[in-house]
């Protein structure tokens, strides 16, 4: 498919990272900064909220029976066992460009990679890397405790492992840095989308080149 044809449709913005590397913010930060044009989109969980965790904002909070009620009846299309104990899925607005808006959502890699083949959006992924891996384990340990802390560490490398794979990677050093970092990539997008839009819609009357039909 053509670029032309994809910078047609909203962006879907997908945050990937390990537990700890400033996903929430990045997404935070989208909202508050570019609600005019951004939303997020919140995912499905068995867990309960953690402290400070808003339902329908973080998550949607749902039981394990609704959890399979939804993958029934198409509610949520892709989902996976995270930590070997919660079940995370996706909605089915990820994939159904119904949206007036952009989208903005967290996702692990297998998320990632199945959005990319299925949705109807121009997919742009977002790989955030801790600074080192002591920093993330203080990150994490600061944060709350959880009683899954090993099955966290233990996918760290399975997770930047995948890394190359994203549109971008922006590493979660320093906060200043961090803020220009996520506001030049959705500025970047945004701009290249609405440039590509504006040529194909009045491509008529900017493009000399071409000729109104007859």
């Amino acid at each position: 498919m053509s670029q032309q044809l994809d910078s047609r449709k909203n962006i879907l913005f997908v945050i990937c990272g390990p537990s700890g590397s400033g996903k929430g913010t990045f997404m935070d930060y989208a909202v508050k900064h570019f609600g005019d044009q951004i939303i997020h989109i919140p995912t499905y969980t068995t867990r309960a909220p953690r402290p400070k965790e808003v339902p329908g904002k973080d998550y949607n909070y749902i039981d394990q029976s609704t959890f399979d009620e939804l993958i029934d009846n198409g509610g949520i299309f892709e989902y996976t066992r995270t930590y070997g104990d919660y079940m995370y899925g996706s909605p089915r607005s990820l994939i159904q460009d119904e949206h007036q808006k952009h989208l903005v959502v967290e996702l692990d890699y297998k998320g990632m990679f199945r959005v990319k083949s299925v949705s109807d959006h121009r997919v742009i992924s977002v790989f955030i890397m801790p600074p080192d891996i002591q920093t993330l384990l203080d990150r994490i340990n600061k944060r709350y405790k959880e009683k899954n802390l090993d099955a966290r560490i233990a996918t760290i490398k399975e997770q930047i492992q995948f890394a190359w794979a994203y549109d971008y990677v922006i590493i979660n050093d320093d906060w200043d840095q961090y803020k220009k970092d996520i506001d030049t990539i959705i500025r970047a997008e945004i701009l290249r989308t609405n440039g590509i839009r504006k040529l194909l819609t009045d491509k008529h009357s900017t493009d000399p080149t071409l000729k109104k039909p007859s």
